[in-house]
C-alpha cells in the first residue's frame, strides 16, 4: 500500500492550492475605535454624546401579570412583568411589604459567541440587589401589609446600558399594575470613553469606557433612588459631569413614560367604552325582539 504524500491528502480533502494571486484586502473605512479621538463629535453608531439610542416603551404586554411593560433601546431589550400584592405566608407579619426582584438574561442576550448559563451568575445577583434598592425607595410598600410584591425581568438582549433600561422597564410595570407609587423612576448610564462622556452606551463603549456612572431618580420630585459607580479610575470632576447628564437623561426618558402610561390609559378607556356601547346595543335588541313577541 503506497503512502499517500500531504500533496495528494489536501487534494483529496478539498484543500488545493489556489491559481491565482491573491491580493490583500486593505480596509479603508474609518476605525471603530476613532470614538477615542479628542477631535470625535459623532459615536460610531452616527449618536451625538448626549443622545439616546432609539427607545420603544410599551405596558400591557403579558395578560397574566398584575402589570408588565417592554422597553427596548434599540439592540437592548427587556421584558417585565409584576405579581402582586400577594398575601405572604400565615405566619409571616411585617408592616410593609416585601419587594422582591428577579433578574435573568437570555442564554443568547450577547450574541451567538457567547453564551449564557440557565443559573444565575454574579452579575445577575448584583443587579437584583441594585434594582430592589432602586425600587424600594418610590414604591409606597407601607399601603401593603403583611403582602409581596414580585417583579420579575428578563433581558432578551443586552448591547449595554441593561441596568438603566431595566430600572426604567420595572417602574413602567409597577405603574401598570396600579401600585401606588410615589413617583415614577427612570434611570440611564453616562460611560466616559477617552476624553468623552457617552450618554446610553453601546456594549462596545462600555468595553472600552475608563468609567461609568448610572443614576435612577424621581425628576419630578428631584430625588436620587440609585447612584452606582463602575471602574475606579473616573475623577471627582467626571463624575459630577456624568451625574449631570445622568439626570437630564432621566429627565427625557420621564417624560416618554408619561406619554406611554397615557397612551395605554386612553386606549383602554377608549377599548371600555366600546364595549359599554356594543353592550347597550344588544342589550336594546334583545328589548326589541322581546317587544315584538310580546306584541
Amino acid at each position: 500500500m503506497s503512502v499517500s504524500t500531504t500533496a495528494e491528502l489536501r487534494h483529496r480533502m478539498g484543500f488545493d492550492e489556489p491559481t491565482f494571486a491573491l491580493q490583500p484586502y486593505i480596509d479603508s473605512s474609518p476605525s471603530q475605535f476613532d470614538f477615542l479621538k479628542p477631535t470625535s463629535t459623532v459615536r460610531v453608531d452616527g449618536r451625538k454624546h448626549s443622545e439616546f439610542r432609539k427607545i420603544f416603551m410599551r405596558t400591557g404586554t403579558h395578560s397574566q401579570a398584575s402589570g408588565s411593560s417592554y422597553v427596548e433601546l434599540n439592540n437592548t431589550k427587556v421584558f417585565c412583568t409584576v405579581y402582586g400584592p400577594r398575601q405572604t405566608a400565615l405566619h409571616q407579619f411585617n408592616e410593609q411589604a416585601n419587594l422582591n426582584c428577579t433578574f435573568k438574561y437570555t442564554t443568547f442576550a450577547e450574541g451567538i459567541y457567547t453564551r449564557r448559563r440557565f443559573v444565575a451568575d454574579e452579575e445577575e445577583t448584583d443587579v437584583c440587589t441594585q434594582l430592589q434598592q432602586a425600587l424600594a425607595v418610590a414604591v409606597q410598600l407601607s399601603r401593603y401589609p403583611k403582602s409581596a410584591i414580585d417583579v420579575c425581568i428578563l433581558c432578551v438582549e443586552s448591547d449595554g446600558n441593561a441596568l438603566g433600561t431595566a430600572i426604567t422597564a420595572a417602574s413602567l410595570a409597577l405603574a401598570d399594575a396600579g401600585i401606588h407609587m410615589f413617583d415614577l423612576i427612570s434611570a440611564c448610564t453616562v460611560a466616559q470613553v477617552g476624553p468623552h462622556y457617552f450618554l446610553d452606551p453601546t456594549a462596545d463603549e462600555e468595553t472600552h469606557q475608563t468609567g461609568s456612572v448610572t443614576v435612577a431618580c424621581m425628576p419630578s420630585l428631584n430625588q436620587i433612588t440609585q447612584l452606582l459607580l463602575h471602574g475606579g479610575k473616573l475623577t471627582e470632576p467626571a463624575v459630577c459631569q456624568g451625574i449631570e447628564k445622568c439626570l437630564d437623561g432621566c429627565a427625557t426618558l420621564y417624560g416618554l413614560m408619561k406619554q406611554t402610561l397615557i397612551s395605554a390609559a386612553v386606549s383602554e378607556a377608549e377599548l371600555i367604552a366600546r364595549h359599554e356601547e356594543e353592550l347597550l346595543q344588544h342589550v336594546k335588541e334583545m328589548n326589541r325582539e322581546k317587544g315584538k313577541e310580546e306584541a
